[in-house]
């Protein structure tokens, strides 16, 4: 094989590992923090938008069919997207063709894993008894479901800029573009008396729109390897690694998302709505975690594979305490008129508000925990990764199961509170007993070699 470009060896060499892993966080989070503020600005503009449009009911109907759409586009991903970002930061331990194969690879699994789901789905209910699901939600719940396709080829996108370090445009296909054009689109179909499903389909097309985008990034970060290197593919190795990884997210999303599908099925359409609002405006808290996350995971990935445990540990007490600090002044800015502010929402939605403060403290001790789920999945450490993901979604489907009957939105958010916090000590308790460092905000902060 002819020899391998300069410019191409340098791209496959990983860099030396930096002692000032402070600044590292504060350089790559700064850029990152602002494409994610922006995402936050356009998610609760995009909220607010459809809850006015649409109504507490339908607006129910269209946040369900979206939160089952990004809960599926996990497992359909098949833990490719986590492995991308892995693989792509080590440059595939310094073999192009293995990035190459897993470049032309990784999609069409994706593609072939979304076929598969939508086509048993379409099956299950062609022969589903009459009335369930009901008849007007039937096409919703299709819809929802193709969608998880086009959804997870657009993180392994994001994944695969992420592995090269390129955090804006990593975030900025699932976290600028798709809400910037579902609220364009909204905007252009306001006076056309939306209802939920129409909302959805304006969804879909923001995702398509935004996938277009960040695959064309995507294909020019391949001239960044020497066209002629013979791919190397690895299929059944990156499933292996992959599916655990898959596992382990699907988990998470469920933990995320369970909270509002069972508000939905136990209660109501619109305590579902109203709770999705304040839940994702909790969710402000973490903000700069993760943002901080893009630029941990592909450094944590670079640290441990050069041996270096104190820089690991720095990066990650560093990032804790950054976060931890942001994520105290959001909550003091936002706590006081939680009321007030989910008011704008439309009437009804301050109902949310105590919701909105549990389901703030459960971000706060997300944030306090640290980049544990990160850390362990750069590290080789998914199975680790995936006992304490299954432990906190077994806690959280248990605890809404019993307290959403009696005390409705709140219930959820306690449960939502109590899993949290199990999870993210489980996972903490793995980092520190498998790599030896500390990943929360308590975290000592050894000292850098002169």
């Amino acid at each position: 094989m002819p020899a391998m470009p300069a410019s191409a060896a340098a791209t496959f060499t990983t860099a030396a590992p930096c002692v000032r892993e402070s600044d590292t966080v504060l350089r790559g989070a700064g850029p990152s923090a602002i494409v994610r503020l922006a995402q936050a600005a356009l998610t609760v503009l995009l909220a607010l938008a459809a809850a006015r449009l649409l109504g507490a009911a339908e607006y129910g109907r269209f946040a369900l069919a979206a939160t089952l759409s990004t809960l599926l586009a996990v497992p359909v991903g098949l833990g490719l997207p986590t492995l991308a970002v892995r693989e792509v930061a080590g440059r595939a331990h310094g073999d192009p063709g293995r990035l190459r194969a897993l470049a032309r690879t990784g999609p069409w699994l994706i593609i072939g894993a979304g076929a598969a789901l939508t086509a048993t789905t379409a099956l299950a209910l062609a022969v589903a008894p009459a009335g369930l699901p009901a008849p007007r939600d039937a096409p919703l719940l299709l819809g929802a479901v193709a969608l998880a396709g086009p959804w997870a080829l657009l993180r392994w996108a994001g994944g695969w800029l992420q592995g090269l370090g390129r955090a804006v445009w990593a975030q900025a296909g699932d976290g600028l573009l798709r809400p910037l054009l579902a609220l364009a689109g909204l905007g252009l179909c306001a006076g056309a008396g939306l209802d939920g499903p129409a909302a959805f389909a304006v969804l879909a097309g923001a995702v398509l729109g935004a996938l277009g985008i960040v695959a064309r990034q995507v294909h020019r970060a391949g001239r960044l390897w020497p066209s002629d290197a013979p791919a190397r593919p690895d299929t059944v190795g990156w499933l292996g690694v992959g599916l655990p990884l898959m596992a382990a997210g699907t988990l998470s999303m469920l933990q995320l998302t369970a909270d509002v599908a069972m508000l939905g099925a136990l209660a109501d359409s619109s305590a579902a709505g109203v709770y999705h609002v304040a839940s994702r405006l909790a969710q402000l808290a973490a903000l700069l975690l993760v943002a901080a996350n893009v630029v941990v995971a592909p450094r944590a990935a670079q640290l441990h594979r050069a041996g270096d445990r104190a820089g690991l540990q720095r990066l990650l007490t560093h990032s804790a305490r950054l976060t931890t600090v942001a994520a105290l002044v959001v909550l003091a800015a936002t706590l006081p008129g939680g009321a007030a502010l989910l008011d704008l929402f439309g009437p009804g939605f301050a109902a949310g508000a105590p919701a909105l403060t549990v389901c703030a403290l459960a971000q706060l001790a997300n944030v306090a925990c640290g980049s544990v789920a990160v850390v362990l999945a750069m590290t080789g450490r998914q199975r680790a990764l995936l006992l304490g993901v299954t432990l906190g979604a077994g806690v959280n489907l248990v605890l809404n199961a019993l307290l959403i009957p009696a005390c409705g939105m709140l219930g959820a958010a306690l449960a939502t509170l109590a899993s949290t916090a199990v999870w993210n000590g489980v996972l903490a308790w793995q980092v520190r007993r498998s790599l030896g460092v500390d990943p929360t905000v308590l975290g000592r902060v050894p000292e850098a070699p002169r």
